[in-house]
């Protein structure tokens, strides 16, 4: 049974993440609350479904294929609706260029399946996922805080400071494609 517990964990995320997004998108004291809460353990299970997998050697392509989908709809997910929220520190285009990475990234993942070759993730990707959910985590924070201070956090969501996360995780974002085109370039060469 403990086999299918990494499995179990990704399912979870997977079904948590329209949850989260219709509490963001609420933007109450306590959608936002409960949003921040449910968050926090979709992330943790990310860490943990990975780990427990290795550890007990049961990596299954269920989870190598929906692991990092679902990051990718949850991360992208919520970006868009904070981009609705906080416009300013979280400008649309940076959503935009955000999605169109992830998209590029798993039509990759698909081709090299479609073709055999192996696709293994990347570590500046691992990197760009650490820090996209860790950056969520603070932003979704600050919205709960928002709602207690609105006058003071205002200006932190929509000012610079925000802003310049947003074009770093941005420019991280669009970096960790960079490994899996050079991986496909090799790849395609060969053919």
């Amino acid at each position: 049974m403990y086999r299918h517990i990494p499995n179990i964990l990704t399912l979870s995320r997977i079904l948590l993440t329209p949850i989260i997004l219709y509490l963001m998108w609420l933007n109450t004291l306590f959608s936002a609350v409960l949003g921040f809460v449910l968050y926090f353990f979709a992330g943790y299970s990310d860490y943990l479904d990975g780990v427990l997998a290795r550890r007990w050697k049961v990596e299954s392509n269920f989870g190598a294929y929906w692991d990092p989908v679902a990051d990718k709809v949850l991360v992208l997910g919520l970006f868009l609706i904070l981009s609705f929220h906080f416009p300013i520190g979280i400008p649309l285009w940076a959503v935009f260029v955000i999605g169109i990475r992830d998209i590029l990234a798993t039509y990759l993942r698909n081709y090299a399946t479609k073709h055999k070759k192996t696709f293994q993730t990347s570590y500046i990707a691992k990197v760009k996922t650490t820090f996209q959910l860790f950056y969520l985590l603070f932003i979704l924070a600050m919205v709960v805080a928002w709602h207690f201070w609105k006058p003071q956090i205002d200006p932190i969501l929509n000012g610079t400071f925000i802003q310049v996360c947003t074009l770093l995780i941005t420019a991280l974002t669009v970096w960790s494609v960079v490994p899996y085109l050079r991986v496909m370039q090799r790849g395609l060469s060969r053919q």
